[in-house]
């Protein structure tokens, strides 16, 4: 481990106080200001955003931070988020001599792919294939170039004796799983039909909201069975009623091809957005410009949240807001009180400090891969980068601090930062997870995120601002703002490694999670115009690794099976085991490469 600047830390150790201070009740203050109603969750698209971007701006200003942004404080950009179906006339299901009117009927899901076809029909079942539980839709199946209908669920779901019974044959329902694998056999289109076992008592409905995804490579649409599907598919020669129990007695598929022909035809616009980033720029006294500096420090925090809920919500049903005060009105507000303190301490200072409160967090770490792909200054110039996400609830001084193993360094600042505080810091090494730091560490920066811990309040309305520990939060901001200042101040730059996964703690890690085949990419989730998956990076040691996979690459396939996003990418891991030798195909700098791997093995936590 490098040695730590001993003046530098003696420094970041004196006790903070007058304007560097940070209090509880400021803390406070902001936290209610940004997940008040009138804030409207936050939601992206949403006016109350705006409304919360005015106020960081202001507050930055406030503190005597300049403008970091493109326009004054804000970095504005425009994002994909949602999906409106476009006129009835423009959807069409025909089967046989009967078309049916789009609306309560059938509807196209959101992530349905746009366009018109016409061809024969194929019944698949529940369109599943399940190779470790004994059970194949497709087997003997060729549904090239046909329209496959599907029933809803999965076989016997509710008969204990039943393979798909248990909670975790539960992802074999996955609607887009179902759209995948019709695609991967070469389908024209999916029919999803709600299944009348399960719909025989009523709640017989298309999808209740249609939702903001992205859209497919293939038009799917969902059917009801009373509403008019019973009939139309009589009319294929499909009694489903008997075809479904017949299923569910044996656990065991029904296929076919039928006569009838369909034309399924969809229509869909995809909605976009203006957000902005808010960015404030602190420079060392005696300097005017960044310019001038050789290199930077970057303070981070997400200042959206989810609105009403929808996507993303653990209470999906809820139209409540959802006021998101610990994720994240915390670490925001956690960001204004480390910009007014730092600023106190322009005179120690060695490299300018943008402080960044990131928009879009919550549809995929937008905001931090758009500062990232287009920021002020190169990213090789970005010394490290501190993010706080969910640090309002601090119970039993445990504190939990990511990316320790990504800067020779991190493991004696964080020490030395946590010394006389009496925090319980749980350390983990890994620079990836599923907050705004991920799009950091994917460029080489050297990372460090702070949290502290998950609670059953998470992603619902019930995260109000009375449930949070004020006086924790200004706990973990004399943390952070100890390991800020001697980042800030320190004569060198941490000094970046390539982390792997080792205990001490491994928080906010993703791609290690539960069991099945692991292949160790991290996604990243930019705007990418074209099918794949484009990595941020590749976890040290992990079979991609070994692979040659690296960051930057698009995966395209696997084996010869084509991969067009994410969703496709993890059926395809899904389909596979611990210890499988596969080809990954992945496209390089306009170059199709194949580089083989032997897949590991998820461990659960």
């Amino acid at each position: 481990m490098s040695d730590l600047d001993a003046a530098t830390l003696e420094v970041a150790r004196k006790p903070l106080s007058g304007a560097a201070a940070i209090r509880a009740g400021e803390l406070e203050a902001h936290v209610r200001t940004l997940a008040a109603d009138e804030m409207e969750g936050r939601g992206v698209g949403t006016a109350g955003l705006d409304r919360a971007a005015d106020y960081i701006a202001a507050k930055l200003e406030a503190a005597g931070l300049r403008p970091g942004g493109t326009d004054g404080f804000m970095q504005p950009f425009e994002v994909t988020v949602g999906a409106t179906l476009d006129a009835a006339e423009s959807q069409q299901l025909t089967i046989g001599p009967e078309t049916l009117p789009v609306g309560r009927v059938w509807r196209p899901f959101a992530f349905s792919a746009n366009g018109t076809s016409t061809a024969k029909l194929a019944f698949a079942g529940y369109g599943i294939k399940a190779p470790d539980l004994g059970y194949d839709d497709y087997a003997g199946l060729d549904v090239k170039g046909r329209i496959v209908l599907v029933l809803r669920h999965r076989p016997g779901r509710h008969k204990s004796e039943s393979p798909f019974a248990s909670k975790d044959a539960s992802r074999y329902a996955d609607l887009r799983y179902k759209a995948y694998t019709a695609k991967a056999q070469g389908a024209a289109g999916l029919i999803v039909v709600n299944d009348p076992a399960t719909y025989a008592e009523g709640g017989d409905d298309t999808v209740h909201a249609f939702g903001s995804g992205a859209e497919g490579h293939l038009p799917v649409v969902h059917l009801t069975w009373s509403g008019g599907g019973e009939r139309l598919l009589k009319l294929a020669g499909l009694d489903l009623v008997a075809e479904q129990a017949a299923i569910d007695e044996k656990s065991s598929p029904r296929s076919r091809l039928l006569d009838a022909s369909c034309t399924l035809g969809v229509s869909i616009s995809r909605a976009r957005t203006r957000v902005k980033n808010v960015v404030g720029l602190l420079l060392p006294e005696g300097m005017d410009d960044v310019a001038e500096a050789s290199d930077v420090v970057v303070v981070g925090a997400h200042y959206d949240h989810l609105g009403h809920g929808g996507d993303g919500s653990l209470a999906p049903d809820s139209k409540e807001v959802h006021n998101g005060a610990d994720d994240n009105a915390s670490g925001t507000a956690l960001l204004l009180e480390l910009a007014q303190a730092l600023v106190s301490q322009r005179g120690a200072l060695k490299r300018p400090v943008y402080f960044v409160a990131f928009t879009a967090e919550e549809i995929g770490l937008r905001g931090a891969e758009h500062w990232v792909t287009h920021p002020p200054v190169a990213v090789d110039r970005i010394a490290a980068m501190m993010n706080f996400d969910m640090v309002g609830r601090l119970r039993g001084k445990k504190l939990y601090v990511g990316g320790v193993g990504t800067a020779l360094e991190f493991s004696g600042l964080v020490d030395a930062a946590a010394q006389g505080s009496g925090l319980d810091i749980q350390a983990g090494r890994d620079g990836f997870g599923p907050s705004d730091h991920s799009a950091f560490y994917g460029r080489s920066v050297p990372v460090l995120f702070l949290f502290t811990g998950a609670h059953s309040e998470y992603h619902t309305p019930a995260d109000d601002p009375d449930l949070l520990n004020y006086p924790g939060v200004e706990e973990v901001g004399g943390f952070a703002y100890r390991a800020l200042l001697y980042l800030a101040s320190a004569p060198t730059r941490p000094l970046y490694t390539l982390a792997d996964r080792r205990k001490t703690g491994d928080v906010g890690g993703s791609g290690g999670r539960g069991y099945g085949a692991y292949l160790g990419t991290v996604p990243s989730f930019a705007e990418f115009e074209g099918k794949g998956v484009l990595l941020q990076g590749v976890r040290a040691g992990s079979p991609a690794d070994a692979a040659g996979v690296r960051g930057g690459d698009v995966i395209i396939g696997m084996g010869d099976g084509s991969i067009d996003d994410l969703y496709e990418f993890t059926y395809a891991l899904r389909e596979r085991k611990p210890g499988d030798r596969v080809v990954v195909r992945v496209l390089r700098a306009g170059e199709e490469l194949r580089l083989e791997a032997v897949l590991g093995e998820r461990k659960k936590k």
